[in-house]
């Protein structure tokens, strides 16, 4: 077995505070990777992306939490932050002068239970020497949510989600598979709970009940967590630690959050003591002249890109959608007209830029983002250009320049990428 293989069944075989179907999405990447020695030695550059503005410092903690990233999973752009890179990161904030104040961007389903612990002690240290706050973007599940209840205090959006205290281990049993390929696994062990999990091998209950023990106490932890970082007794923590996550207004309710990001100051805050209502930020409104010219570089931008679909530019043009939004758009309604196709019958295109640089990282990320959040490609590209706006203007540049090309029956049906 290589060296990469083993890695996997060794992070696999861990405790989690991780969001289920994140969790589920996850592995699968993983195990989808081409494994090898050379794989295995990948180092990444990934600078830490602290940034100092206004002397507050801002700490982003996205993607799967772990102990810390092996260069493979940046190799294959798998979303992750590593619990010592937010060790780092609080460090420098706390011992740079510039800085006043501490702010946590999260937006992750958690992770591996190993060195979260560490990092939320860390972030705890650092809101004695300065304020630190954590805002939740779309998700604060399990693990994520660990972290943030070591901040003063967390606001979140209307359609975030918080919660999913507890913990979790996998294993699975494949001792009835083998046994029905002929296929006998002998475990010489020293004792009853050596070797357990060894593919082939059946799982006994004791071994069961002494992982579930490992389990409670580690859930204990998490749930006096959360008693001493919401400042909520025991009596109130336990039950919620099902698992769940809230959307944020229950969550306000719940006393899992402090407030509602975007709320304005008019909205009742139900007299809860320590609770922040945060204000929407001002933003300028364009000229007359800015508007209009904005408005006619939009439309042209849809007449080239879909030129070959003059009915559904003029749709899109309409509809008021930006390039962006009006691609997704399209993609959605192929693949839906695809799945509704039966088989043997000519295919249907869909949108498919994966192999196009810039544009294909972002559409590809926003596909991923759909299906993690069960949402639409529309609605994922406008989620995933508000977050990264870097990225999607990389991708408005690269798209402006070609044209929609749709081809591909019988095999290869189903496909369309841009013409160079």
């Amino acid at each position: 077995m290589d060296r990469l293989r083993m890695e996997y069944q060794l992070l696999f075989s861990q405790p989690w505070a991780m969001e289920e179907r994140a969790y589920d999405i996850f592995e699968k990447r993983c195990m989808s990777v081409q494994v090898g020695e050379l794989l295995a030695k990948i180092e990444v550059a990934h600078p830490l992306p602290l940034s100092i503005s206004g002397g507050m410092a801002t700490i982003p903690i996205s993607g799967v939490l772990l102990k810390t990233v092996p260069g493979w999973v940046r190799y294959f752009e798998i979303e992750a932050t590593g619990y010592d890179e937010i060790r780092q990161m609080v460090a420098l904030a706390v011992s740079d002068p510039r800085v006043e104040r501490i702010e946590l961007r999260i937006d992750s389903p958690g992770g591996q239970v190993a060195g979260g612990t560490e990092a939320a002690d860390a972030i705890r240290a650092a809101a004695q020497a300065k304020p630190v706050t954590a805002v939740v973007e779309d998700l604060a599940a399990s693990a994520a949510y660990w972290l943030a209840t070591s901040a003063r205090s967390i606001t979140a959006g209307r359609n975030a989600e918080v919660g999913s205290i507890g913990v979790y281990m996998v294993y699975r049993d494949w001792s009835k598979m083998f046994e029905d390929a002929g296929v006998r696994t002998i475990v010489i062990r020293s004792g009853e709970h050596k070797g357990m999990g060894v593919p082939g091998a059946p799982i006994s209950e004791n071994q069961i009940a002494a992982e579930q023990e490992v389990v409670d106490q580690i859930a204990e932890h998490f749930i006096q967590q959360v008693s001493t970082g919401r400042r909520m007794t025991d009596e109130q923590v336990r039950p919620l630690a099902t698992g769940r996550v809230w959307l944020a207004p229950a969550a306000l309710a719940l006393g899992l959050i402090d407030g509602l990001t975007g709320a304005t100051a008019a909205e009742p805050n139900n007299g809860k003591q320590g609770e922040t209502i945060m204000e929407p930020p001002k933003v300028e409104q364009p000229t007359a002249e800015q508007a209009v010219a904005t408005e006619r570089q939009r439309i042209a931008e849809i007449n080239k890109a879909f030129a070959k679909d003059p009915a559904f530019a003029m749709e899109a043009s309409q509809a008021g959608w930006t390039v962006t939004e009006a691609k997704a758009q399209y993609c959605d309604r192929l693949q839906a007209k695809e799945a509704a196709t039966p088989p043997g019958s000519p295919g249907l295109p869909y949108h498919d830029s994966a192999a196009d640089g810039a544009g294909g990282d972002f559409m590809e990320q926003a596909r991923e983002l759909a299906e993690e959040k069960k949402i639409s490609v529309t609605e994922a590209t406008k989620r995933l250009a508000a977050k990264n706006p870097a990225l999607h203007q990389r991708f408005l540049d690269a798209e402006s320049r070609r044209g929609l090309t749709v081809h591909g029956r019988g095999k290869a049906a189903g496909r369309v990428s841009l013409s160079r």
